[in-house]
């Protein structure tokens, strides 16, 4: 029993080191995106399958509230629920296009930004001027122009 103690002991130190350096919810993604590398088909697999289940399950609901309240028959809300199951996850779709191409819009006020700060820098020591940062300066700025374009 002492041996399992002191099995299990080291395990959990080393777990209140890290949440007492990263914190609680930083730790947490660690171990998932850990896991996730570790056994990623099962975990993702076994995520997509319960969210398709509920997803089912919700469906099946919205059927029988069809049917109902609406006076609808079985088929008649089988055919409107798969109606709005494909709405919801257009809008899902639209949702998440839209959140990437604002990101692409964003961009180049975040490079203009980090060009910004790194002639601050460079300015507050002109002994480490160097070609890497100018080399960076331009790379930034064909990237703003590219992602303009």
């Amino acid at each position: 029993m002492e041996y399992f103690k002191l099995l299990l002991s080291w395990p959990i130190q080393m777990l209140n080191k890290l949440i007492a350096r990263f914190g609680t919810k930083n730790v947490a993604w660690m171990l998932f995106i850990g896991s996730l590398i570790l056994f990623g088909d099962a975990h993702i697999s076994v995520i997509l399958h319960v969210l398709h289940i509920c997803w089912e399950v919700l469906e099946m609901q919205l059927e029988n509230v069809l049917e109902a309240q609406f006076q609808l028959t079985p088929r008649q809300a089988e055919i409107v629920t798969a109606w709005l199951s494909f709405l919801t996850m257009a809008g899902f779709f639209a949702a998440f296009l839209f959140k990437v191409y604002c990101q692409i819009l964003l961009m180049p006020k975040f490079f203009t930004e980090l060009t910004a700060q790194i002639r601050q820098r460079l300015a507050e020591n002109p002994g480490k001027t160097s070609f890497w940062m100018g080399a960076f300066s331009l790379g930034t700025a064909s990237m703003t122009l590219l992602l303009l374009s």
